[in-house]
């Protein structure tokens, strides 16, 4: 696990199921999606979390593609 500070949050499209995506952009320079139906994406709120000190688990792909497996504040 990471720490670093939330510098951006953007809302994405919702997955098939129909639960939230957001893109995250840390200070540290990691940048990457939320896991397709994570349900702690529900606990997301962009507007608050932005400029706060969180943990975070993020996984590459080989294609480059990042998904953050978590999230905590």
């Amino acid at each position: 696990m990471t720490q670093s500070i939330i510098k951006e949050i953007t809302r994405l499209q919702n997955s098939k199921n129909g639960n939230p995506r957001f893109h995250i952009i840390m200070e540290d320079g990691a940048e990457g999606v939320t896991k397709t139906d994570a349900g702690w994406a529900y606990e997301i709120v962009p507007h608050a979390w932005e400029g706060k000190l969180c943990t975070y688990e993020v996984k590459e792909y080989k294609s480059g593609y990042r998904v953050f497996g978590s999230v905590e504040i």
